[in-house]
């Protein structure tokens, strides 16, 4: 009899060191970090909850090279640098905004830019110039549906400009009006046209850049260990460019 008390004795401890166990990693278990995306095709591509795009999927790669849990939190921008601030996100790559309230007390950044966005006018022939957004009145344009272009679309789309733009879907759809003669211009961003290029020979095709912005990984001072993150983030980013 005391045998068989004995071992439902040593059962019950067995079980409850196991479920101690489970708790105490449950506990200890770090939550996934936050981090901010904004609707901006092609490089971040906001749909509900999920995020890609090339700054989506960049950044997907980066956290799993670095085994770190995330969540993405599509914003706003301004909310996004306002949760950066406040500590409600916890990482962000865009470009620095040192300008906005309580930056540069609250947020750390990458000392290099990893990326940047650079957006150009591509054109066949001699046509002038277009490096600035006041040179696009007055002239036949095209613009892939559903880009912002950082804002610029404000400026085409306001009649007073005199712009007289198209709304397209896709860079190759651009290279074929522009040979037709049915545009002068496309706006695109230089990665698009480079993605394109890789397996298309457009000898011929021209362009000049509007604007370039040098994006940074920015962290929340509030995140634990926040300037550690940010040296995993770089050694992750690096490995992930080779």
């Amino acid at each position: 009899m005391k045998t068989q008390h004995m071992k439902v004795f040593l059962n019950a401890a067995i079980l409850l060191s196991l479920i101690l166990l489970f708790n105490a990693a449950n506990t200890s278990a770090e939550p996934p970090l936050k981090v901010g995306a904004s609707d901006a095709p092609p490089y971040y591509i906001v749909k509900d909850d999920n995020v890609s795009g090339i700054f989506g999927e960049l950044i997907s790669k980066i956290f799993a090279k670095a085994d770190l849990p995330f969540i993405w939190k599509p914003y706003p921008t301004k909310r996004i640098y306002n949760s950066l601030v406040q500590g409600s996100l916890d990482l962000y790559l865009g470009p620095l905004k040192p300008e906005f309230e309580g930056f540069n007390d609250s947020v750390i950044h990458s000392t290099f830019s990893p990326v940047k966005i650079e957006l150009c006018s591509y054109y066949f022939g001699d046509k002038p110039k277009i490096t600035k957004k006041e040179e696009l009145s007055q002239k036949r344009i095209l613009i892939i549906n559903g880009y912002t272009y950082g804002g610029l679309v404000n400026y085409i789309f306001d009649p007073k400009n005199k712009v007289d733009y198209r709304e397209i879907y896709s860079f190759e759809q651009a290279i074929k009006m522009l040979k037709a003669g049915r545009s002068d211009y496309h706006l695109d961003y230089k990665k698009t046209g480079e993605i394109y290029m890789k397996d298309n020979s457009e000898p011929d095709l021209k362009h000049t850049t509007l604007f370039s912005v040098d994006l940074y990984f920015m962290v929340s001072n509030h995140t634990p260990n926040a300037k550690d993150l940010l040296a995993k983030i770089k050694a992750a980013f690096h490995q992930v460019k080779e």
